[in-house]
């Protein structure tokens, strides 16, 4: 079949029919656009409808493709990890500013979804942060490329997921330090300064089998580790305990949090 068939004959919605079919082409799909009369091998047809099938049944992309682009550039994904949203490109603005300047503020990141920074002492001289949950190793990955003379250090539970941030961090050129531990644990005697950045889980209903999220969420988030989405009944512990031990460490100088606006109170009214 050719390029313009395979694509007329998928039930998927074009743009997400053209990423799939791109993908299993291993081509951009600008070309897809310019040679629509192409022919396409019996195996990338077989690929390609595989991929379909895995969307019909609610899979997100970036897992089927592996990749998902954040701040410009591309990040390797798997299932071990939550996949980098647009909302924490504007963590990143919040915390590349509040690093350069030391002013609170908080921003809207997106519908219902607010960045939060807040500073509890002098960062004159300070170079490093620690993203704690990293996942993917988005943040961190994205702050060191983005602001090369700091020190950073990426903290997560799961050692899949530090796995990837690793992979991530070799592939785009970032050194940073990886290290496993929940929320500041692995920080938690350093005694160098630094500022916390962190999207951690705060969806408010919890999986039902303490693994995998229950029926009644939507099918994209089914298929992403509940650990990196899910907090506990009202969304805030994970939030509040970030918080109380970025505040109660003395080399901590300051937090940049994602979080959602209906919990900002817990952050402010501190």
């Amino acid at each position: 079949m050719d390029v313009s068939s395979l694509l007329q004959a998928c039930a998927l919605p074009n743009p997400e029919a053209e990423i799939l079919l791109a993908y299993a082409t291993d081509r951009e799909r600008t070309w897809l656009f310019a040679h629509p009369e192409a022919a396409v091998t019996l195996k990338c047809t077989q690929l390609f409808r595989a991929c379909a099938r895995r969307r019909e049944r609610g899979e997100p992309i970036a897992y089927i493709t592996g990749t998902k682009e954040f701040y410009g550039r591309v990040f390797s994904v798997d299932r071990r990890v939550l996949i980098p949203r647009p909302a924490t490109e504007g963590l990143i603005e919040l915390a590349k500013d509040f690093l350069a300047g030391g002013k609170e503020e908080i921003r809207e990141a997106d519908a219902g979804i607010v960045a939060v920074a807040k500073k509890f002492g002098a960062m004159e001289g300070l170079r490093t942060v620690v993203d704690v949950g990293t996942g993917s190793g988005c943040i961190a990955v994205t702050l060191k490329l983005e602001m090369p003379a700091l020190h950073v250090i990426a903290t997560d539970n799961s050692r899949g997921a530090l796995a990837k941030a690793g992979e991530n961090a070799r592939r785009l050129g970032a050194d940073i330090d990886v290290r496993c531990g929940r929320f500041l644990e692995p920080v938690g005697r350093m005694a160098e300064p630094f500022v916390v950045v962190a999207n951690p889980p705060y969806l408010a209903k919890p999986p039902e089998d303490g693994r995998r999220p229950g029926a009644d969420v939507p099918d994209g988030l089914r298929y992403e580790p509940a650990g990196a989405l899910f907090a506990d009944e009202d969304g805030a512990v994970a939030l509040r305990t970030i918080y109380t031990q970025a505040s109660r460490n003395p080399s901590c100088r300051g937090i940049v949090l994602e979080c959602p606006a209906s919990l900002l109170g817990l952050l402010t009214e501190q």
